[in-house]
């Protein structure tokens, strides 16, 4: 047991330390341009170099420039599951859009530790919203 806390003791600062955290956001590109915030926003951990073993992940280390690289493809990933929340969206965004004026979706990525990794890149769909009532409904399809 004490060879358990001891070791607990030794690795727990590594452990802890090996991961950046990768912030993602949906934005239009009106709020790209004026760097505000998103219409949805998230977190991820990127930990360890992606190494697959124990001891890589207990051992490993990411660097900034690493993270940088990899945050973008984290942030497209997990974009398209973020897709369910299109009302909140069009709730944030506060303005009816038409169909055919669809408004362009960017996921947006940047690494705490700042290496140069601010990116966002076209999610290849449009929002358009509809308020009905004081109910927000926002869709891409047919958009």
């Amino acid at each position: 047991m004490k060879f358990i806390l001891m070791l607990l003791a030794v690795f727990l600062p590594t452990i802890l330390g090996n991961c950046r955290t990768c912030r993602c956001s949906i934005k239009t590109e009106s709020a790209i341009l004026t760097k505000s915030a998103g219409l949805t926003s998230w977190n991820k951990n990127i930990c360890s170099s992606g190494r697959k073993t124990f001891f890589g992940k207990l051992l490993g280390y990411i660097s900034c420039e690493k993270a940088g690289r990899d945050c973008p493809g984290h942030c497209q990933g997990a974009a398209g599951v973020r897709e369910h929340q299109l009302d909140q969206m069009c709730q944030n965004l506060g303005v009816v859009v038409n169909p055919g004026q669809g408004m362009e979706l960017f996921y947006h990525s940047q690494v705490d530790c700042g290496a140069r990794s601010e990116k966002h890149s076209a999610m290849g769909s449009q929002l358009c919203c509809v308020d009905i009532g004081g109910r927000w409904i926002g869709y891409t399809q047919g958009c």
